[in-house]
């Protein structure tokens, strides 16, 4: 039985939250009791497919030098009644130095990976048996595999909603339920467009947070300004538009939206207004997030972003989405968005249609050096 030298961890005092334990070894090692099981091929699965190319980086990388490291964490689930946990020793009130022997029966493994498949495959490939930081979920069963899978990888490199449909479809309807609740409340609407403006204004990784006006935003933070029928035209901009590899959804659109607009935020450049400003007060008011303004911008992105996929960009890597918002919106100078402009009334096909003709001008100037690239954009006026 592999029995490891680490540390014991109960994260949450209170509820019945699951403990976990922290080790290392080597992939070898991990692989000889864990099992990488991925949804297109058994029941109950909660993982993507192999990525050969992913694995050929990840081999080069270690090869390429040898200060070369991966320091993050392989996440594991540990079946209930397949480990015991003997020789604690407390050093802090929720954190314990222990052994955990893992139990072995016959060829049945005794945990599943939730996070990590690759880089287990990549170090077992390996010459030299490197260790690995490894987080073991102990007692996880099939909702909670299913959930942390999820979590764990919506955060960065957004799950196919495909795969995240088909993993739900093999739970029981009250796991289904559970699963469905705890997902909403860290921002994953599993779909259900109901909640979609809720996850946006509630959720930490939106950049929409504390702002939409509607009734319900009553926190001590909140700020009225954004329109929930800007917010829905945008989504359904995304859904439309957007000419990704796969089918997309509410649930998707809210996390590609969240990217594209975390990367505009970012990009916002004055420092009197701020990139949601809604002051009457002349040059205090950003047109960024009317309504008009908001979905025209989503528009513009999303047309850049499918000349991206012609070149193979994933649009389900987020942080690469919003490194990629960032760069488009850079060169259009904030004042652009609260200096008065040629046209009013603007939140129509047509009037949208100015706005990203705009943006493309004042682009095009910032890429020739113009010394003022707004000068010539369409709504622009003359005198600015």
């Amino acid at each position: 039985m592999p029995v490891y030298d680490g540390i014991l961890i109960k994260q949450r005092s209170e509820g019945q939250s699951l403990d976990f334990f922290a080790f290392a070894t080597s992939a070898r090692d991990i692989l000889s009791w864990a099992d990488i099981v991925r949804t297109a091929e058994m029941h109950g699965a909660a993982q993507r497919l192999k990525n050969d190319a992913h694995i050929s980086a990840i081999k080069g990388f270690m090869n390429a030098s040898p200060e070369n490291i991966i320091p993050t964490t392989v996440t594991l689930a540990v079946s209930p009644g397949k480990f015991s946990i003997s020789e604690v020793i407390h050093n802090h009130e929720n954190v314990s130095l222990a052994k955990m022997t893992i139990e072995v029966e016959d060829d049945e493994k005794a945990a599943f990976v939730i996070d990590g498949q690759h880089r287990l495959l990549a170090f077992a490939e390996l010459e030299s048996m490197h260790p690995l930081l490894a987080c073991a979920i102990l007692g996880a069963n099939e909702l909670e595999r299913a959930l942390h899978f999820v979590v764990i990888n919506n955060k960065t490199k957004r799950v196919p909603s495909d795969l995240v449909k088909a993993i739900v479809a093999e739970l029981t309807g009250s796991q289904k339920e559970e699963l469905k609740n705890r997902l909403t409340r860290v921002g994953i609407t599993l779909g259900n467009y109901a909640v979609a403006l809720n996850v946006l204004n509630t959720s930490e990784t939106s950049p929409f947070r504390n702002l939409v006006d509607w009734d319900i935003n009553r926190g001590i933070n909140a700020i009225r300004r954004i329109k929930p029928a800007a917010l829905e035209a945008a989504l359904r901009t995304i859904i439309s538009d957007l000419r990704s590899s796969i089918d997309i959804d509410v649930d998707d659109a809210i996390q590609i939206l969240s990217a594209i607009w975390r990367g505009v935020r970012d990009a916002w450049n004055s420092e009197n207004v701020t990139w949601s400003a809604a002051s009457d007060t002349e040059n205090q008011h950003s047109k960024l997030v009317d309504k008009s303004g908001l979905v025209a911008v989503t528009e513009f992105i999303v047309e850049r972003l499918n000349h991206k996929l012609e070149d193979g960009f994933d649009v389900n890597d987020l942080v690469s989405v919003e490194a990629f918002s960032k760069s488009i919106m850079l060169p259009v100078p904030s004042r652009f968005w609260s200096i008065k402009w040629t046209e009013t009334g603007l939140d129509t096909s047509a009037g949208r249609s100015l706005i990203r003709q705009s943006l493309a001008e004042i682009r095009t100037a910032a890429a020739n050096r113009v010394d003022d690239p707004l000068k010539g954009a369409v709504l622009v006026p003359s005198s600015e």
